[in-house]
This record gives C-alpha cells, sequence and structure tokens, in this order.
C-alpha cells in the first residue's frame, strides 16, 4: 500500500510538472513590469490636461517624465513627442504585455478617431475592435473603450542591461536613426535585434526602445523564474519524500 501510494504521488507530481511546460510553451509572457512609457505626438490644440484624461494619470506625473521638453506644465508645443508613464505593463491573457486605459466615448468618433487621432497611433483601429464589442460604424456615445497599447519589459535573449521601454509608434518619414535621435539612445544595433520584425523606414508600425527613469538610469532587466522553479521544487519534494523509492 506504502509503495502504491508513493507510485501515485511521483505521478501526480510529473502530472504537475507537464502541465507546467505545456502552459509556458503556450503562453507568451507570465509576467509585467511595473513601470513602461509611450511616446506620444502632440498636435496642435492639445494641452497636457486633455492628454492626461485620455491616459488617467495625472499632468504633474507627466511633465516629471518630459521636463527637458517642456519649459512648464501651461505650455505644450505642437508636433513634438511626450513620454507618459503606463501604470504598469502587464501580461494580458498570458498574449502579450500591454495596459489596458478607458475612454468614454463622444459625438463623432469611430476606432479610428480615436486610435489615431486621441491616441497618436498607439493602438490601431483593427485592434480596438478586436478588444471592444461596439459596431465600428455605430459606436454608441459616452460608453467606455478599451483602448489597449502594446508595451515592453526587456528581453533576457538581447540583453539584461534593459529592463524598461518606451512603445514608439513610428510616423512616415522617420527611420531607426531618427528614433533613436529623438529618445537619445545612441546604440542602434541594439534597436535593431530588439525589433527585428519592424520596418524601420515604412512610416507605422510599433518600436521598443530603452528608456530612462526618473533618476536618469536606465533600468537592467530584472530576473524571471519560470517553470524551471516548479520542476526544481518537485524534484527536492521527491527527494525528500522518497517518492521514486519503492519497498
Amino acid at each position: 500500500m506504502r509503495a502504491s501510494t508513493r507510485g501515485i504521488r511521483h505521478w501526480l507530481a510529473l502530472a504537475v510538472i507537464l502541465v507546467s511546460f505545456l502552459g509556458a510553451a503556450k503562453s507568451k509572457c507570465n509576467r509585467g513590469c511595473e513601470l513602461a512609457l509611450a511616446s506620444f505626438y502632440v498636435v496642435q490644440g492639445q494641452t497636457l490636461d486633455n492628454i492626461s484624461r485620455l491616459f488617467s494619470i495625472s499632468s504633474d506625473v507627466i511633465y516629471s517624465y518630459n521636463t527637458k521638453k517642456l519649459p512648464s506644465k501651461d505650455i505644450l508645443a505642437s508636433d513634438i513627442r511626450i513620454n507618459i508613464p503606463f501604470p504598469s505593463c502587464e501580461c494580458i491573457n498570458g498574449d502579450f504585455l500591454g495596459h489596458t486605459f478607458r475612454y468614454n466615448t463622444k459625438s463623432g468618433d469611430t476606432y479610428y478617431k480615436i486610435a489615431s487621432q486621441l491616441y497618436s497611433n498607439l493602438t490601431t483601429a483593427d485592434w480596438l475592435q478586436q478588444v471592444n464589442t461596439y459596431n465600428p460604424i455605430n459606436i454608441p456615445l459616452d460608453r467606455e473603450v478599451n483602448v489597449t497599447i502594446n508595451c515592453s519589459c526587456g528581453k533576457a535573449s538581447v540583453s539584461s542591461d534593459y529592463g524598461m521601454f518606451v512603445t514608439y509608434p513610428l510616423r512616415s518619414g522617420e527611420n531607426l536613426s531618427s528614433v533613436t535621435a529623438e529618445l537619445e539612445f545612441t546604440d542602434t544595433g541594439f534597436v535593431e535585434r530588439y525589433n527585428q520584425d519592424v520596418n524601420f523606414t515604412g512610416g507605422q508600425g510599433l518600436v521598443f526602445v530603452p528608456a530612462k527613469d526618473l533618476t536618469g538610469s536606465y533600468r537592467p532587466l530584472k530576473s524571471r523564474t519560470g517553470p524551471s522553479v516548479i520542476i526544481l521544487s518537485f524534484v527536492n519534494m521527491s527527494k525528500w519524500d522518497n517518492l521514486f523509492e519503492f519497498h
């Protein structure tokens, strides 16, 4: 009976390990990070206050990330980029890293207008349609729209030096050199390696570039634990409980 019980426990342990491996294989992410930035292109007529309402972040906090560009909170030039801090960069449904902002609709809103004009191409109309249920031809007034924007927390396979990134939507006429110059990041080779699927001259799409925090420093990539820790715990447990010893 003792050997039979231990045998069952042994197979249960193996089953849990197998499930953890299958889950890891299907998931593209398993955790996020506490902070990321979005590069927001300012158009004529926008103020720091109405931008803060779009992202539900105080204008003071936004200003703190843009003191080099903005002479004061009350002066906001058009045709410049400012950094918007994400409250967090989360692993959504185990599939991708992002953060969902909430926008209340107004007269004349369409998914295209929300994505391209209000949120400065940080998302797309197609993506908004996927994560919301409203008819794209007739979006009702004063309803909450989920505005999900991608972010990044770093890749150990590329470098462990960077763990905080800015989401940068490309615009027509931009290229790798102009992006890195705008963000004052000199390692263009890293940006290319990190964004291998991006056409830097295509004028659209998102680029992820390392960003500095409020101390002026690049945050290193935090170590992440995965299924190997689960496996180790079960191996140790099997040793302690003699799961593999039969009498």
